[in-house]
Formats: structure tokens, sequence, C-alpha cells
């Protein structure tokens, strides 16, 4: 049976700040960052280390960590939301949590969707909020999560931040003063939609904070998750 209340685990990274888990994803996204930042080490150096690698790397280090200490989850990349009425099957999220339970349904129960910050120039730039692709389609991390792209009929679900320039402070800046711009020019953003109070490790290496993103009838508390990477 799944539970979301947390056992005590010497493997979640220390925070500098009181720091409360709210359910078992969010202590499963934790206890991978040893393993990831690991084997990020590990790679040849050839190795093209865009999204897509960060993403691999990121799962596979996260599975290792269910089966070492399993949680009744399991992680699934590139997830297609075919079971649930009314989600958008043509849209795939970058991770997404299911039961492990042998024969049981394979509805998702949190999703994960992923970028990096930064996640490029010009119209990419505020990609990790809002973007969209050539053909028009969303591509922001926090804007699919409103429109119910990605978590369509889940309370909670997060996104992963590969940091690659500049420090935690300045994307929780940066982000919120998009989010802020976004609220003066579209009637679906609000400015309650900030994140809030941001919490770094006391190794400087991940960090988290948290926000509230408005959908059309209901909202979706995200956890937000970044990773320094080296």
């Amino acid at each position: 049976m799944l539970v979301n209340n947390l056992s005590s685990n010497s493997n979640i990274p220390n925070f500098t700040h009181s720091c409360q888990l709210e359910n078992i994803f969010e202590e499963a996204l934790l206890e991978t960052v040893p393993e990831f930042l690991k084997g990020l080490t590990q790679l040849p150096t050839t190795a093209n280390l865009n999204e897509v690698v960060f993403s691999q790397e990121f799962v596979t280090s996260l599975n290792r960590i269910l089966i070492h200490n399993p949680k009744g989850i399991l992680a699934v990349s590139e997830y297609t939301d075919i079971y649930t009425v009314g989600a958008n099957p043509g849209k795939r999220v970058d991770i997404a949590f299911v039961s492990s339970t042998q024969g049981a349904f394979k509805i998702k129960l949190y999703t994960v969707e992923a970028k990096r910050l930064p996640t490029g120039t010009g119209n990419r730039e505020t990609e990790y909020i809002y973007g969209h692709f050539n053909n028009g389609s969303p591509s922001g991390g926090i804007q699919r999560f409103k429109s119910g792209d990605h978590g369509f009929g889940l309370s909670k679900s997060a996104l992963l931040g590969y940091v690659e320039k500049y420090n935690f402070f300045h994307w929780h800046t940066t982000i919120n003063d998009w989010i802020i711009a976004k609220a003066t020019e579209l009637p679906d953003w609000n400015n309650n939609e900030q994140l809030q109070k941001l919490e770094i490790s006391a190794c400087g290496k991940y960090s988290i904070s948290r926000s509230v993103a408005d959908r059309l009838s209901d909202t979706i508390d995200l956890f937000h998750f970044w990773i320094k990477i080296p």
C-alpha cells in the first residue's frame, strides 16, 4: 500500500532550514541526488550533456534508489497518460511515478517535468514557466501543469531543474519575475503562483521551493527541486 507518511531516513540530504517533505515522491527525488551526481562524473568526456541525458541519468539513479529502498513505487521515463479519462495522450511528461505492485493499474500517482536552467535563449529563455514550440503547442514547464497537459487529475507534482549557470537565488528571483510579468499579460496567470520560500541544502548542491499553479477549475501544488550540475 502506498503511504504519504515519511519514515526517518538518513539518506535524505539535510537542509539549512527545517524542510518538511510532504510525500514519498519528494523523498525519493531527494534521495536520488548523491547517486545522480556521482553518475554524472562517470560519464564519458565526449558525452553531450543535454536535457535528455540528464533525465536519463536521473531516472536510472532514481530507480536504483527505489530498488534499494522500496516505497511501493517505480519511476517511468517519458510517460504518456493513456489511462486517465480526460488526459491528453499526445503529451509526455519526463517522469511519472506508478505503483510497483505486480498487476496494479499503471495510472500516474505523481509527475515530474524537467528543465535545464537556463533553458536557452530568445523565445526559449522563459521555458521553465512559459513557451511554445514552432507548431504552437505549449512548451513551458509550469504552463503545461496549468493547462493540464501534465499532472491532469493530480493535486501535486514537481518540476526538476538542472542548474547549469548562476545560483539558486538567481533562478528563484528570475522565475518569480517572469511569473509576475505573465500575470500582467495573460488573464490565466496570477501573482499568487510565484515560488515561495527557497531552501538550499547544507552542501549547496540542491534546493527546494513550492508554488501553486491555477488550472481552469482547480489548482495543483508544485514542488520545485533544483540540482546544481557540476
